[in-house]
Parts: structure tokens; sequence; C-alpha cells
């Protein structure tokens, strides 16, 4: 059976603004391709599925006609109907919908996870309109915001609905968060990221007293009412009606002050202490052992590690995609365990679900650029590879089909050497061109994670923030940020893949079994998909050198062997990372 999941990119209004779409196809029930729609369209978060369906109807060899079903789920509207036209020429009766936005994030995180039952906490901005008025924005009706289910199985069954008893005012803490990187200047819940970073180097006592949750009875009822088309302002209000006046928004073009800082700190403590409070009282209600968050609030790591850290629950998984690109796994899910009554597949979820691209495609891309590159073939192409890193180097990776998800994890990244202190700066300001207090993420072998990080459990897909030791803190500075924490992830040495291969090299070369791993991309763009993107972006970028495959990719005229890093370290004073002097932007 042939099933393909989709994310819907417009509201009831027929207007594309909804962001994160993406397809997948399932096999029965063993998924064999998904993307997400803006590596194909190259717009950041771009909503829809008409190329990215496109595109793993092509990688699997099918046409749409060939497809028993397409699952579809929506957002900020009110469910989907079955019959929904999908713009395809398919029979109506073979589309069918979700019952609710939320319920798709469950079927992602529960049947993609390793337990047999489990709590699932869907925290998200929005999902469906639960009725309201029709005639008025979305933000202005009841959405779902926070849904709490058991899974146990094949089957997913809701425990609590909490938006059913919110009123039209209210907001959950995603959108909460989202209101306060709005007020931080960052005008989308996309950067939500941004915020979670510049909190490490808040003050968390600032505004010691500020609450933005009240819990009680179970229960999380934000202080924070919905600030509709002016987010910013329903943060300022929220200080002044507190007694803690914490001043005007910041514009998208104001320094980031101390100021700043401390206000991102106190969405992320209240955040965390909400998110604890609930989990805590999950499972006291279930006494079930292990935990699956999903919805885009997962994607919040230090949370994610606090709740493993502070609750009785002994297992947390948040996969690889858990905001909404991930809902087309939990769609074609939902089809195949649901609606087609067929048994779940066991065995964990691969995230690298793009297709593979030939050896012919990534020479046809590299002919397109011939006067302006040289290209080896090496049959040691791990070990070239782990040699420049050690020597400062920096490189693009491209190997194999692309994972899905908002994280580098060995497929479509740039690497650098996590030795080096001035490494995250160049990184930023010169490579990625973003702001100064963000972090980079380290790829760590299995059987060394412990040597260097607190992490309790794998980390397969950046889920879970770490600390580092203080005896390793100096020898890693470019992968831990100024709280010393990290956000690792966990390399298994035995699966052989060119990945895990380059950093057992690197390790035998430097003594240190990791190297920092971030996407591959600059800034406001998606991660590169096609060799063609990996070869526009490296052209447009100041790495050293891309590596796709066994071939090592340089500029011509050939380069100097001296890294660009140290051109610009030995010739530049390191910029201040000090988030009371950051730069605009």
């Amino acid at each position: 059976m042939l099933i393909a999941g989709v994310n819907t990119g417009r509201t009831r209004d027929g207007a594309l603004q909804l962001k994160d779409g993406a397809a997948c196809i399932l096999r029965d029930g063993e998924f064999i391709v998904a993307v997400a729609e803006e590596r194909l369209t190259r717009e950041k978060h771009a909503g829809g599925f008409e190329r990215s369906l496109q595109y793993c109807l092509s990688a699997a060899g099918l046409e749409p006609t060939d497809l028993d079903m397409i699952v579809v789920s929506s957002c900020a509207e009110e469910p989907l109907e079955d019959g929904y036209d999908v713009g395809l020429p398919i029979e109506r009766t073979r589309v069918r919908a979700m019952p609710s936005h939320h319920l798709s994030h469950a079927y992602t995180a529960f049947m993609t996870s390793p337990f047999e039952e489990a709590v699932v906490m869907i925290l998200d901005n929005e999902g469906n309109l639960l009725g309201g008025r029709k005639d008025s924005a979305y933000w202005d009706n009841r959405v779902e915001r926070n849904s709490y289910f058991l899974g146990s199985g094949d089957q997913i069954e809701l425990i609590e609905a909490a938006d059913d008893r919110l009123s039209d005012d209210e907001i959950g803490p995603g959108e909460a968060y989202r209101h306060f990187t709005y007020f931080l200047g960052w005008h989308s819940y996309v950067y939500a990221g941004n915020t979670m970073g510049l909190a490490s180097y808040g003050r968390s006592d600032a505004f010691e007293s500020l609450r933005v949750f009240d819990l009680e009875s179970g229960s999380i009822r934000s202080l924070l009412r919905n600030g509709g088309s002016d987010p910013a302002a329903a943060v300022t209000n929220l200080g002044q009606a507190s007694g803690f006046p914490i001043g005007p928004p910041r514009s998208p073009r104001e320094a980031i002050t101390p100021r700043h800082s401390d206000v991102a700190a106190v969405i992320q403590d209240e955040l965390e202490r909400a998110l604890i409070y609930k989990a805590k009282t999950l499972y006291h209600v279930t006494g079930v052992k292990n935990l699956c968050l999903g919805g885009g609030v997962a994607l919040n790591c230090v949370a994610n590690r606090k709740i493993l850290d502070c609750t009785p629950f002994e297992r947390v998984y948040v996969g690889p995609a858990p905001s909404d690109s991930g809902q087309c796994l939990g769609n074609a899910l939902y089809g195949w365990i649901s609606l087609a009554e067929r048994p779940r597949r066991r065995g964990g979820l691969s995230p690298f679900l793009g297709r593979r691209y030939s050896e012919s495609e990534l020479m046809s891309a590299i002919s397109e650029e011939e006067t302006r590159l040289s290209c080896v073939r090496s049959p040691t192409i791990a070990q070239d590879a782990a040699g420049l890193l050690a020597e400062g180097h920096i490189l693009g990776w491209f190997q194999g089909g692309s994972e899905l998800g908002p994280r580098a994890l060995g497929a479509r990244s740039i690497l650098a050497d996590p030795r080096q202190p001035a490494m995250r700066d160049y990184l930023n300001l010169v490579i990625k061109h973003r702001e100064p207090f963000r972090p980079y993420a380290p790829s760590v072998l299995d059987t060394d994670v412990g040597r260097f990080f607190d992490l309790p459990q794998p980390s397969l897909y950046m889920e879970l923030a770490a600390t580092a030791s203080a005896a390793v803190c100096g020898t890693i500075p470019a992968v831990v940020h100024v709280d010393n924490s990290s956000r690792p992830q966990t390399v298994f040495r035995g699966d052989h893949s060119p990945f895990s291969l380059l950093i057992a090299e690197f390790h035998r070369r430097t003594g240190v079994p990791m190297i920092l791993n971030t996407s591959f991309n600059l800034s406001g763009e998606p991660i590169v998909e096609s060799p063609k993107d990996a070869i526009q972006c490296f052209l447009r970028s100041e790495l050293d050198a891309l590596v796709m495959g066994d071939l090592l990719i340089r500029r011509r005229p050939s380069a100097s062997s001296t890294s660009l890093f140290w051109k610009w370290a030995l010739g530049a004073s390191t910029p201040t990372t000090d988030c009371g002097a950051c730069p605009a932007g």
C-alpha cells in the first residue's frame, strides 16, 4: 500500500501563508522518501506541498494515480474534510483528512518513537480552530495550543485537550514564547531559537517574580493575553501590569542589550517551569515512564532537557522534525495505522529521507561551474576531509539523502574544528552572517559522549541540551555556549557512514572525537537539497572546500593551503560576543 502524507499551506480564506510544508510517501508502513517544501522552492519555511509531493513521487517512480491514499492536515482553520482538493488527478475518495493538527503531531511523535507506551505532549503555537468568529483573523479565535495523549502500541488516546478550557484571549506556552520573540525584534515564531540562545546571556533573577504562567490544578494558564496583530505590545503590557516595566520592544535593527537578554531569560525560565509542572502532572495521572514531545515547542532543546532532569519520566523522545514539516509523517502513519488498520512498524526512524543523487547528477552540477571549480576524486575522502578540518578549513559536506527537519545531521552540513576559540565568531560573522551570540553544536561519537557531556541518553537529532564538563570546555570552545551548555548529536561509531568515519578520523588525528556541525545554508536560506544548491551556496560563501560523495571540490584558481579562517583569525581581532555590545541584527 502506498500512502502520501502532506500538510497544506493554505488558510481557510485560501491564502498561501502557512509555513513548513512537506510531503512523504509511506510504502507498506515504511517511509521511502520525504522532503520539506522549502528545500525545493528555496524559500525558507515555505508552506504547501506542490513541489515536495512531486519530488517524492518522482523519487519513488510513481504517478499520483499509484497512490492508495493521501492524508492531509491543516492549520489555522477548521479541520479539513475527506475529499479535499489536493490539485492532483486522483479520485477524491482517496484523499483523507486528519481530524486535528495536534493529532497529526501526536502520530509523528509517538509512532516514530522506540516506545510501546508513552505520554505524548503536543506543544504548539497554534493548530486547528476550535470554533469562534469565522469572519475574523484566525488569531482572534480559539485554536489548538496544548494537547496531551497516551500512546500504547498502535493506539493514541487523547488525555486532555487543554485548549477546550481556554477563553478566546488565552494563549499557550508556545504562543507566549512567540510573543516574547516578537518583543525581542524577531517578527516570526521561526526565530524562537534566537530567543532560546539569547536567554543564556540573561540574568535569571532580573525579573525574579515576573510570572507568565499561572500553574494550578494541573493546568497551565497564561497571564499574557493574546496580542493578536501586536504581540510585542502584549508583552509590554504584562510587564507593566506585573510591576516590572521591561521597556519598549526591540526594533529589528536595534542593538541587543542586557535588558533584552534578561527578557529572553524570563520567557525561557517560565516555559521550563510550565512544562515541568505539566509533565509531572501527566506522569502522576498515567504512571507511564516514557514521554514523547511534539509541536514546534519541542525544538527547544533546553526545555526538553529540563523536563528529562526534573520530572519522573525516565526517557524522552523528540523526533527529527517535531514542527509542522514533520506532520507529513504523522499524516501518512495515521493513514496506515488508523485508516487502513495496519500494524505499526517498529524499529525507529531514519531522518535521511531525501532522494539520493546519482554520480551523473553530481558531475552535471559541477560541470555547470567548471570554469570556477576544481574537482578531485578521492578513495580516502573521510581521511582527506578530516585532515582539512584539523588544519582549520571549513567544509561544506553533502552525502546521501537529505535530513527531514531543521537540524543538519551529517547529510547537508557545514563542518569545522570545535577546538578553535574564534571559530564560532568566524562562522557567525563571515560564513553564516547571523547574530554573534548564536551557538554551534557538536556531532560526537557515542563511545566518547560521557567524556565531554552529561548526556543521560543518546541525542540522535540534537534534541537535548547538555552541559560540558569544566575540564573540557577549553578543549572544545567553539561548541560550548556562554553557560557551558551544548546541543550534541550522538553519532554511532558502528554505523560506518561517511559521517561517522570522518569524525573517527578527526579523533585519530586530534584526540577530539567530535566536529562542529551546522546546517549547510547561509542566513535566510533553507538547507541545501540538491548538488546544484550545494555548489551555489559554496561559491557564494567563504567555505574553503566542498565534499560531495567522494569528490573534493575547490575554487579556481587553486586556493592557498592556509584556511580562510586562519587568515581572518590572524588578521582581525576577535569580535566581542558580549550581548551587552552585540551589533544590531
